[in-house]
């Protein structure tokens, strides 16, 4: 959370721990993703996705007087809900403006889940992932085992794509010495690392790119001075 006490406030409502750490690394990159320094806070809603798609406007009510602005991210996928991600995302938001956020809350469903951001920057996630050889190889990989189509821009499964490059990865390096079997495995340290060097202008993801452009416009650059 930044410490500036002049800093408009964000609280931020996710699904689980990686998510948390994700968004922990994301939100700190202001420069990264065009906006000036905000003061923020993530929560972790305890009954994962389907709470944050059911329970937000609740358990955001005590912050209406509190903090400024409100996102809430989930996956799709595990929502609960088989609704387009765009009507979920607009329901959501009018729900929470109906409460009092007014045009203060942002809802980002991510399609199909977080993993999706993992592949935004192929060379980081492949750094991150513990992939020693080029990055294109690792694409290739994934096309040839059929995770990742060459007509896409990210794999239809990213989570699938994620578990079995760290197969691949802890069968190809589980003799070498000084290596963690934490390093290997996807945990919230996982994301948190990918998310704090990753080249966001690379991120394709319509989620992604919603999100950054409602920081931009709620914490603008120009703002800073």
């Amino acid at each position: 959370m930044r410490s500036s006490v002049t800093a408009p406030q964000l609280i931020v409502l996710v699904a689980d721990r990686s998510m948390e750490q994700a968004a922990k690394a994301l939100l700190s990159r202001s420069g990264v993703i065009g906006t000036t320094d905000f003061c923020f806070k993530i929560i972790v809603h305890p009954r994962h996705d389907p709470g944050c798609l059911r329970e937000a406007v609740e358990y955001l009510r005590p912050f209406l007087s509190k903090d400024r602005y409100c996102v809430v991210m989930f996956d799709h996928k595990d929502c609960g809900s088989k609704e387009p991600r765009q009507e979920i995302q607009a329901q959501l938001e009018e729900d929470l403006r109906r409460n009092g956020w007014d045009d203060r809350a942002k809802v980002v469903a991510i399609q199909p889940e977080l993993e999706a951001w993992v592949w935004g920057d192929l060379t980081t996630a492949s750094s991150k992932l513990g992939w020693l050889k080029k990055p294109k190889e690792l694409r290739q990989l994934l096309e040839d085992v059929g995770l990742w189509p060459e007509d896409k821009y990210k794999p239809p499964d990213p989570k699938e794509a994620v578990d079995a490059t760290l197969a691949y990865v802890r069968r190809e390096r589980r003799r070498e010495k000084g290596l963690k079997k934490r390093d290997l495995l996807r945990t919230p340290r996982l994301y948190r690392a990918i998310a704090t060097s990753a080249r966001v202008d690379n991120c394709r993801d319509p989620a992604f790119q919603e999100l950054r452009g409602t920081l931009q416009r709620w914490f603008p650059p120009e703002a800073a001075s």
